[in-house]
C-alpha cells in the first residue's frame, strides 16, 4: 500500500539534513482575508505528471501510479502548526496515459495563521519509484489591520471552469468566470495574442463611502515601463473586490519583470507586488509600451 505522506517516509524527507529533490515541484501559499484564527491562506502545489512514475499493465491495458503530497507550516520554534496532505493512488486506461502525462497535479488547501514568521515545507513522494521532492520557503504573515486590506498579488496561469461560490461562501481565487489557477513561477512565453493577467482581492474599509482606487505599475530593472489607474469594481456578496487586469505581452522584451499594485481608499493605502519572467523571441526594439487593461 502507498505510504501516507505524514508517515515515516514523508517526515524523514522533510527533516533530513539535505532534503531530496529527485524531481521538481512548485508551491506557494497566497494570503487572502482574515477570520478568527488569523490571516487566511490558500496553498497551491503543482507537479508535472511527466515527473511521476507510471506503471503499465499491457495485459489489462491499464496504467497506475501512487504518489502523495504533504505540506507543513512550522513556527519559529520548529513546531508544526498546520499540516495538510493527500494520497493519490490512480489508475486508468493505458491508451490515455500519454495525454495524461502532459498535464499536472494541482493540489489546493486553505488554512489560517496568526501574525508571525513561519517556514512552509512541501513534499511530493512518488511511491512507485521511491523518489521524493522537498521544497522549503519563508512565510511571513502580517498582523491583521482594521483598514483596507489586500490579498497577495497572483499572476494567472489559467482560469478553470468551476462551480461559482454560493452566498455566504468564501472561496479564494474563485470568480464568476471560474477558479483562478496561479502561475507559480513558470516563464511566460510572449505572443501577439498572449495577455499576462493578474489577480488581486481587495477588502475595503467598512463604512467607507468612496470606492478604492488602484495604481498598477509594470517595472523592469526597478524602472517603471508602464502605468495605469482604475477605480475598483463593486464588491461581491462577501464584501470582497475581485480585481483582474491584463498586459499584452507582444511589446515586452525577454527578461524579469515586477507588477506593483497600490490600492488607496480615503487616507488608507497599501500595496502588493509580484514577479514574473517573459520569454519573447519575436520582440522588436521600439515597440509601443505595454498597456495595462482592466478586465474585471
Amino acid at each position: 500500500p502507498i505510504k501516507p505522506p505524514g508517515g515515516i517516509a514523508g517526515f524523514a524527507a522533510v527533516n533530513s539534513v539535505r532534503s531530496p529533490h529527485d524531481f521538481p515541484h512548485r508551491a506557494r501559499a497566497l494570503r487572502f482575508g482574515a477570520d478568527a484564527a488569523g490571516a487566511k491562506h490558500a496553498l497551491f502545489m503543482e507537479v508535472q505528471l511527466s515527473e511521476i512514475t507510471f506503471k503499465a499493465d499491457a495485459a489489462r491495458k491499464l496504467y497506475s501510479a501512487r504518489f502523495s503530497v504533504l505540506a507543513l507550516v512550522k513556527n519559529e520554534k520548529g513546531e508544526v502548526v498546520r499540516r495538510v496532505s493527500q494520497d493519490y493512488p490512480i489508475q486508468g486506461k493505458l491508451e490515455r496515459l500519454q495525454s495524461l502525462k502532459k498535464g499536472s497535479l494541482d493540489f489546493t488547501r486553505t488554512f489560517s495563521l496568526p501574525a508571525g514568521r513561519y517556514i512552509l515545507e512541501t513534499v511530493v513522494h512518488d511511491a512507485e519509484a521511491d523518489k521524493t521532492s522537498v521544497q522549503r520557503g519563508d512565510l511571513t504573515v502580517p498582523a491583521v489591520g482594521k483598514g483596507i486590506a489586500v490579498s497577495n498579488l497572483a499572476i494567472i496561469k489559467r482560469l478553470d471552469p468551476s462551480r461559482p461560490a454560493t452566498t455566504g461562501e468564501d472561496r479564494p481565487l474563485m470568480t464568476t468566470d471560474g477558479r483562478i489557477v496561479p502561475n507559480l513561477g513558470e516563464t511566460i512565453t510572449a505572443g501577439p495574442k498572449t495577455t499576462l493577467s493578474f489577480y488581486l482581492a481587495i477588502y475595503p474599509q467598512g463604512g467607507a463611502q468612496d470606492r478604492p482606487r488602484l495604481t498598477v505599475e509594470l517595472l523592469q530593472n526597478g524602472e517603471v515601463v508602464s502605468r495605469g489607474e482604475a477605480e475598483a469594481p463593486s464588491p461581491d456578496s462577501q464584501g470582497r473586490i475581485n480585481y483582474i487586469a491584463g498586459i499584452p505581452t507582444s511589446s515586452l522584451r525577454s527578461g524579469a519583470y515586477e507588477i506593483r499594485v497600490t490600492v488607496k481608499q480615503g487616507e488608507a493605502q497599501t500595496e502588493e507586488r509580484a514577479s514574473f519572467t517573459i520569454n519573447n523571441p519575436d520582440y522588436v526594439d521600439g515597440s509601443e509600451a505595454a498597456e495595462i487593461k482592466t478586465t474585471k
